[in-house]
C-alpha cells in the first residue's frame, strides 16, 4: 500500500521541521513526503535546502512544491495531483507532530478490511502558553463521526489516515470562500459518507498551540460564523436522515449558530449577531439565543 504524506507550509520556518522529522523518524516511513510551501516569506525554502542537505539519508523522497499563496486547501490539493494515485493520504499540519508509530500501527489496522477509509489515532492537546495538556479519546469520534464533528469541530486531520479513492472521489478539499477556514471539517464530513471510519489505539498525535504562530481561524473575527455556515452546508448537502439524528443535528446547527450570534454581538455587529440568532432560532429554539437577541437591544454599535 502506497501512503503519500502532504504538508502544507506558510510561514513557519520555525516550526516545521519538528513535523517533517517526525515523518522521516516514522518506524514504517511513507512512500513519499509532498512539502507545499504556499507562498511563505519568511526564509522558508533557504532554511530547507539547509535541512534537506543534512538529512540526504532519511530513507524517504521528499517533493518540495512553492507556489503563491492561495490557502492550505490549495496547497494540499496540490500535493494530491502531484501524486494522484496513493492508496492512502495523510495530510500533517506543520505545528503538529506524529509519534513514531503512527503509519505502522495505521496501516497494520487497515489491512483487515477494504472497506475502511479512514483511521485516526488520539490527540494530545498541547499548549505551550498554558503550559497544559489534554488528552482526546479519538475511539468515541468513531460511533458516528458527522455527528462527533458537529459537536468538536474537525481538529483530527493531522491524526488521520485517509484512503486515496475517498480523497479522489471528492475532488480533494473545497477551495475558495466560504472555505478559506474550515475547508477541512467540510472534507472530513464528507468522507465520513464514503465508509468505514477507525480508531487506532496507542500513542496519540501531538496537536499544538500558542506556539507564537497564529492559527488560521484567529485571523477571523467571525470564525464562528463561518464555522456554523459550514456546518448548516453540509446539513443541506446529506438532506433526510432518520429523526434521531435529524433532531441532534438541528440542535447542535442551532449551538453553533447561537455561538456566531454570540461572538458577532461582543464585536459589536448587531445585525449579523441577530441574523446568526434567527438561523439558531430556526433549527432548535433556545433561551440562550433568545436572551442574545434581548441583549442586542441595549446595543448601539453596528460594525456589520
Amino acid at each position: 500500500m502506497s501512503v503519500v504524506v502532504i504538508i502544507p507550509v506558510y510561514n513557519r520556518a520555525g516550526l516545521i521541521f519538528d513535523a517533517i522529522n517526525s515523518v522521516v523518524n516514522q518506524t514504517k516511513l511513507p512512500d513519499e513526503i509532498i512539502l507545499v510551501d504556499d507562498g511563505s516569506t519568511d526564509g522558508f525554502s533557504q532554511e530547507f535546502s539547509a535541512w534537506e542537505e543534512k538529512n540526504l539519508s532519511t530513507g524517504c523522497p521528499i517533493t518540495f512544491i512553492q507556489q503563491p499563496n492561495q490557502g492550505a486547501a490549495i496547497a494540499r490539493n496540490t500535493g494530491i495531483k502531484t501524486s494522484p494515485g496513493a492508496d492512502w493520504y495523510a495530510f500533517l499540519d506543520s505545528d503538529d507532530l506524529w509519534p513514531p508509530d503512527f503509519l505502522e500501527r495505521c496501516l497494520a489496522l487497515i489491512s483487515h478490511s477494504r472497506h475502511i477509509k479512514a483511521a485516526t489515532v488520539d490527540r494530545e492537546e498541547s499548549s505551550s502558553r498554558h503550559k497544559t495538556t489534554r488528552l482526546v479519546d479519538m475511539s468515541k469520534l468513531v460511533r458516528d463521526p458527522q455527528a462527533w464533528m458537529f459537536q468538536h469541530g474537525a481538529a483530527l486531520l493531522s491524526g488521520t489516515l485517509l484512503k486515496g479513492d475517498a480523497v479522489r472521489e471528492l475532488n480533494g478539499f473545497p477551495e475558495g470562500e466560504p472555505f478559506y477556514t474550515g475547508q477541512d471539517l467540510f472534507f472530513l464530513l464528507r468522507v465520513a459518507n464514503s465508509g468505514e471510519w477507525v480508531h487506532v489505539p496507542g500513542a496519540p498525535y501531538n496537536y499544538r498551540s500558542d506556539l507564537g504562530f497564529p492559527q488560521l481561524h484567529e485571523a477571523f473575527s467571525d470564525s464562528r460564523h463561518r464555522w456554523a455556515n459550514i456546518f448548516e452546508q453540509f446539513y443541506k448537502e446529506i438532506g433526510e436522515t432518520d429523526s434521531a439524528r435529524e433532531s441532534l443535528f438541528r440542535k447542535l446547527l442551532a449551538k453553533r449558530w447561537r455561538e456566531a450570534g454570540d461572538q458577532h454581538r461582543l464585536s459589536g455587529r448587531k445585525t449579523l449577531s441577530l441574523e446568526a440568532y434567527r438561523r439558531s432560532n430556526k433549527y432548535h429554539r433556545n433561551v440562550r439565543a433568545v436572551l442574545g437577541a434581548i441583549r442586542l437591544k441595549f446595543q448601539r454599535v453596528d460594525n456589520a
